[in-house]
């Protein structure tokens, strides 16, 4: 709603700068005036340079302001991670049980289905605890990593599992 009379505003200041220039045709050059000097070349330099810091200052302070109106939205009721990381676990444990059976196929699509879920909580787990979510992550890049490798070695696989598992338990409880 607010995009669109935003739009209906600009709308009608066009419409009227439009009708204001063909009324009075103050934009128009007379016969007698000079051709363009250096002192204007100057003075529109100046003023496209100005317009373009303007521009530039309002697009990255309205960009800056909304991705963190957007951040702030996200569940700050939380303040631990306690019980936020339980289907990482589920995940990565599944995963275990896939490479324990040597099910390496399943475990890379397990390996997918934790990337796009971790990368999808990132914001809101980082913001709750930004040095465990960095530990965690890493964890995770060694278990991806290791299941995607084209010649998996169940041992290494297991051992990041197990790691990683570790890690989220402990900041689970």
């Amino acid at each position: 709603m607010r995009t669109t009379v935003t739009s209906v505003i600009f709308l009608i200041a066009i419409l009227a700068i439009i009708v204001f220039l063909a009324v009075t045709k103050i934009d128009t050059m007379s016969k007698s005036e000079k051709a363009v000097t250096n002192a204007s070349k100057k003075n529109v330099l100046t003023q496209t340079i100005a317009v373009l810091c303007i521009f530039l200052f309002v697009g990255i302070g309205g960009y800056v302001w909304r991705s963190n109106n957007i951040t702030s939205q996200t569940d700050s009721t939380q303040t631990i991670l306690t019980g936020q990381l339980t289907d990482f676990a589920k995940i990565e444990s599944d995963m275990l049980n896939k490479i324990n059976s040597k099910d390496f196929s399943s475990a890379k699509k397990g390996a997918d289905k934790l990337e796009h879920q971790w990368d999808t909580s990132e914001a809101k787990l980082r913001k709750i605890d930004g040095t465990t979510w960095t530990q965690i992550d890493g964890t995770i890049d060694v278990v991806l990593a290791a299941v995607r490798s084209s010649t998996p070695d169940i041992t290494h696989c297991k051992s990041a599992l197990n790691d990683s598992l570790s890690v989220i338990k402990g900041a689970n409880k």
